[in-house]
């Protein structure tokens, strides 16, 4: 009786084990799924010889960006170069530039070469209005799709209609094919997150030692605010593992969220915290005369004047936590 229930309960063991494999496979595959844009019906594959005579300085730039190299010596496939991303061009050629044709990325022709070739013989996204933005991102992500960006679905920058090539331009020899080096990019956007870092306490975004990608992700994130760790103390404590601990007497902030006192981006207070003390210390402590322990919650207006006076981290320095005792043994991190 004893091993039939043995056998019974590693049998259901092992098909709950099954079941959850298969839904996380499931929906891995569902993530990375992206539909192709559909090709210009009838259309064959020129080359980028024929795609030159046209745009040369295109061509030429094309030729110094990771997309290239990838074209001409990774993928163990026909290289197809300009057409991997806009369509086999045939019909764009023989129709004289006609851009609705071919697939295109915002890069419009100068006066001089229009007329070349039909612009209707060619899949293009040229002005594509904010709701069909996603049909851009979608050919991206055919060829895109690795973990890093398996949460662009539902991201942040997804739901504010934000596409790849907003931000990527696959036609310049630039870092990661950006529009913009860090931080400008993002900060064309991100206009409070720029006058936080102009504040006398901010993180050196500016000055090029951090970047806004160290701690998010720009491609999506289940954490939050598309943070690159699961909560922001593990984000916080890659770059300050001396906070981290464990400690005898720990302050729970540092364990719970450093943004409790913190505030990451920039802040008119030293050491980028919210406020200056002893006020921050007394959004959570109701503070205590400096020269004596705490005896009572209860301060009447000369001992709050004396705590006005002076900062908390003058007794308490140890203030995210530390293993000695303080003098009053009592754990109060002032060691």
């Amino acid at each position: 009786m004893k091993k039939f229930k043995l056998a019974c309960s590693t049998l259901m063991l092992l098909l709950a084990v099954l079941f959850v494999l298969t839904n996380a496979e499931q929906k891995r595959e569902t993530r990375i799924q992206t539909p192709r844009v559909p090709l210009v019906p009838g259309a064959e594959y020129a080359g980028i010889q024929m795609c030159a005579v046209c745009h040369a300085d295109q061509a030429e730039e094309f030729m110094k960006t990771a997309h290239a190299r990838i074209a001409l010596f990774e993928l163990q496939v026909p290289k197809r170069d300009c057409e991997s991303c806009h369509g086999p061009g045939s019909l764009h050629i023989q129709g004289r530039g006609d851009t609705r044709k071919i697939l295109r990325y915002g890069m419009a022709l100068p006066p001089e070469r229009l007329g070349r070739g039909d612009p209707t013989k060619i899949i293009r996204y040229k002005g594509l209005p904010p709701a069909e933005k996603a049909m851009a991102t979608a050919y991206c992500l055919s060829c895109h799709n690795s973990r890093s960006h398996f949460d662009w679905a539902g991201s942040r920058h997804d739901m504010a209609n934000i596409a790849c090539i907003d931000c990527h331009n696959p036609m310049r020899a630039t870092e990661k094919l950006l529009r913009k080096p860090e931080p400008e990019l993002c900060l064309d956007c991100h206009a409070q997150r720029r006058a936080q870092l102009a504040y006398p306490s901010h993180h050196p975004i500016l000055e090029g030692k951090m970047k806004c990608t160290d701690c998010h992700n720009q491609h999506g994130s289940d954490n939050r605010a598309m943070l690159r760790r699961e909560s922001v103390p593990q984000l916080c404590f890659q770059c300050h593992p001396e906070k981290e601990g464990p400690f005898v007497f720990e302050h729970p902030p540092v364990t719970e969220d450093c943004t409790i006192c913190h505030e990451p981006h920039g802040t008119m207070a030293n050491n980028l915290k919210k406020q200056e003390e002893p006020f921050l210390c007394m959004q959570c402590h109701p503070g205590h005369q400096s020269q004596l322990p705490v005896l009572d919650d209860v301060l009447d207006s000369r001992q709050k004047r004396q705590t006005f006076y002076t900062k908390c981290t003058q007794c308490h320095a140890m203030i995210h936590g530390t293993d000695l005792p303080s003098t009053t043994g009592r754990g109060r991190f002032t060691r």
